[in-house]
């Protein structure tokens, strides 16, 4: 029998959100003759490990580091870095802060297939990855412009279209008028704010429509206390496993938001046939067709969003329409079956490109995984030490910045390699805008503690 290659998708914890069920819908798919498949979190379970165990994927948990990536148990390291050593791809999801330590941990063990998917708009920060897989084409400008030195590779996030369904999936209930509603984490960076505003416009004007949100996080006694003050009816509904269920019951999907790159519970939507009102960051209009497939806001535009909600109640076979070429494109382009089938061929491109070469040398990248048009930097050129031409990385960190301008990701990214570019101005812009909106956040007390460190 031919050995299956054990891949170790590795993780922080497992909150209720769109890149966990990403990982579970992979993990449910993949050919398991081929692969072996296995997650592991280096700093707890989370709410959502019940699903993930539920569903028959395999879960280790190792109580490594805190939530600003500080190590609390070495221990707990020794023994994380113990089981990787077995496995053959590491395939680590994002980074930044305590999401880097998964990373660290595969190249000290010189795992032999090294990548990473990106989701924030922001370079990639490993020279030694084999690969960067990148969910979007902004995603990719932003590497290319960096000048990052990885193989980069677009795969397109897919939807379990069988489970999302909107022919056979039921809605969780029914409701008396129509339904507006959002599934996300209730978090800034999601923008419920800006949801719970726009109901209490909407409902002035059309008092019978029900605004739903499903899920949770540490703002929902503000926003049912915002809620009240402002004399919206909002159901809040928490977390919710059968999130097809909570979709099909909604007539509009409306997701304001700061800080998303692509947007999956989009496309989740979108796929269930529904009109889609997002905000015009990062690679949502990738997704979002404005005037097609829903409509497109500028970020924390209440009364804009209630405009597009409120036309879409008046003109209902419109959004009928819309919901339908939704549906379309996700099969077209973002079908589950078609993600799997191009990461089952890399892990297996790499790893069999691996067997056939040297041993790694865990500080270089892997061979022949550069892309063929990157340029040698000059060697008079300003150099990050990773090997980044810090003038492209400021460059793309400011294009990304023109993106999603306040993604507390984003910001925190700009301002760091604007701290080690001489850009003192912006670094200490960067740290003002990320304060106003979350100042204990590990984000805003990294920066400061860089700007800190700045002359004058």
């Amino acid at each position: 029998m031919t050995k299956r290659i054990r891949v170790a998708h590795l993780h922080s914890y497992l909150p209720f959100g769109g890149v966990e069920n990403h990982i579970l819908n992979l993990c449910r798919h993949f050919d398991s003759e081929r692969f072996e498949l296995e997650v592991c979190l280096f700093r707890d379970g989370g709410p959502m490990l019940s699903v993930f165990e539920d569903a028959g994927v395999t879960v280790r948990v190792f109580n490594v580091v805190d939530g600003d990536g500080r190590i609390v148990n070495s221990d707990q390291a020794r023994a994380f870095l113990a089981h990787l050593r077995s496995f053959d791809v590491a395939h680590t999801w994002y980074g930044g802060g305590p999401l880097n330590f998964g990373m660290q941990a595969a190249q000290s063990l010189r795992i032999a297939v090294q990548v990473q998917s990106i989701e924030w708009l922001v370079p990639a920060v490993d020279p030694g990855l084999d690969a960067v897989i990148l969910e979007s084409d902004v995603l990719k400008t932003i590497q290319e412009a960096a000048g990052v030195p990885n193989r980069l590779v677009r795969i397109n996030a897919g939807i379990d279209l069988a489970r999302y369904n909107p022919a056979t999936v039921q809605p969780f209930r029914l409701f008396e008028g129509p339904v507006v509603g959002r599934v996300s984490r209730l978090v800034e960076e999601k923008d419920p704010e800006t949801f719970v505003r726009a109901a209490a416009l909407v409902q002035a004007r059309h008092p019978h429509t029900n605004f739903v949100i499903a899920g949770d996080g540490p703002l929902r006694a503000q926003l049912e206390a915002l809620a009240q003050r402002l004399g919206a009816r909002i159901t809040f509904l928490g977390n919710c496993t059968n999130v097809p269920a909570v979709l099909a019951a909604f007539d509009i999907f409306a997701y304001p938001t700061l800080g998303d790159s692509f947007g999956f519970v989009n496309a989740e939507a979108m796929a269930m046939g529904k009109p889609v009102i997002s905000t015009r960051v990062g690679a949502v209009p990738e997704l979002v067709r404005d005037g097609e497939t829903g409509f497109l806001i500028e970020p924390q535009d209440a009364w804009g969003l209630a405009q597009c909600i409120c036309y879409l109640l008046n003109e209902p076979e419109i959004g009928r329409r819309m919901g339908s070429q939704g549906r379309q494109l996700i099969e077209t382009k973002f079908d589950l079956k078609q993600e799997v089938t191009a990461m089952a061929d890399l892990y297996h491109e790499l790893y069999h490109r691996f067997l056939g070469a040297p041993e790694r040398i865990s500080d270089a990248p892997a061979v022949d995984t550069a892309p063929a048009a990157a340029e040698p930097q000059p060697a008079t050129a300003p150099q990050h030490r990773n090997g980044f031409n810090l003038q492209e990385a400021q460059a793309a960190a400011e294009h990304a910045l023109e993106l999603a301008p306040t993604d507390i990701n984003v910001l925190a990214a700009y301002g760091t390699v604007s701290v080690e570019a001489g850009n003192y101005e912006g670094a200490r812009s960067a740290l003002l805008r990320i304060q106003a909106q979350d100042p204990e956040c590990p984000a805003a007390l990294e920066l400061q503690e860089a700007v800190s460190l700045l002359p004058g």
